[in-house]
């Protein structure tokens, strides 16, 4: 025979009380991940709050950047061709006024037709 050998109802309840250490460690270990999330949630919140204020702010500057840019090539062409002849736009220009128009400077869609003419009676017939 075996030195130590465990009988069924004695090794049930060793299993049982591991099984309830474990349950108490897995209970603890749910509990900390939920405050890890709720942490992270919280985090999550606070920086996309900061991060899109400064990504509006930025679109703001780039805007700002751009039309600067716009300015100084208008200024350079100006001073390269001066006033004399005909005014002329750089290729860039002439890009963003002809395929990135505005609501402002878009242009009105016309007026719908006016509905056809109705076609006159036929004369009536001679006597």
């Amino acid at each position: 025979m075996a030195p130590f050998s465990e009988s069924t109802a004695e090794k049930v309840k060793r299993l049982r009380l591991e099984l309830d250490e474990l349950r108490a460690q897995l209970a603890e270990a749910e509990a900390e991940l939920n405050s890890q999330l709720e942490d992270v949630q919280a985090f999550e919140f606070r920086f996309e709050a900061h991060v899109g204020q400064l990504l509006d702010q930025l679109a703001t500057l780039e805007s700002e950047v751009n039309s600067y840019l716009t300015q100084i090539k208008l200024m350079r062409h100006q001073q390269s061709f001066g006033n004399s002849g005909p005014a002329f736009d750089p290729v860039e220009e002439q890009f963003k006024q002809t395929w990135q128009q505005t609501e402002e400077t878009a242009v009105p869609k016309p007026p719908p037709p006016p509905p056809a003419p109705t076609p006159a009676p036929p004369p009536p017939p001679p006597p």
